[in-house]
């Protein structure tokens, strides 16, 4: 998949599946699906996410990231689903707008808990 913030909702899609939230996975995949109905990413693209997602659910217990999220990735990808949720039609936009609050919220809190690279070595 080469659209990295389409690997950041991924990323975040098998960690919400993984934790047993249904409700956040569910409203993530929306989110994916209101991108593609709002023409912001093609059927392709949507295809992929769920294809990531359910190969990397298939490995036994293994934790796996998709990519090194970073802030600046993250901030990327929330800006970019607020934009589209400005532009998208309801009710798609305001499934973009919950998932672009949801996907800030889940980062924040997954990179503020990791350690510091630069004191990590």
């Amino acid at each position: 998949m080469e659209n990295k913030k389409l690997m950041a909702i991924a990323e975040a899609l098998w960690n919400t599946h993984w934790q047993g939230e249904k409700r956040d996975t569910e409203l993530l995949q929306c989110a994916v699906l209101s991108l593609c109905a709002e023409g912001k990413i093609s059927r392709d693209e949507a295809v992929d996410v769920r294809l990531a997602v359910e190969t990397e659910l298939q490995r036994s217990g293994k934790e796996y990231a998709f990519l090194k999220v970073t802030p600046e990735l993250v901030d990327e990808t929330v800006l970019w689903l607020r934009n589209c949720a400005d532009e998208a039609k309801e009710p798609f936009a305001t499934v973009i707008q919950q998932a672009a609050e949801y996907l800030h919220d889940f980062w924040a809190e997954v990179i503020y808990t990791l350690p510091d690279e630069s004191t990590a070595e």
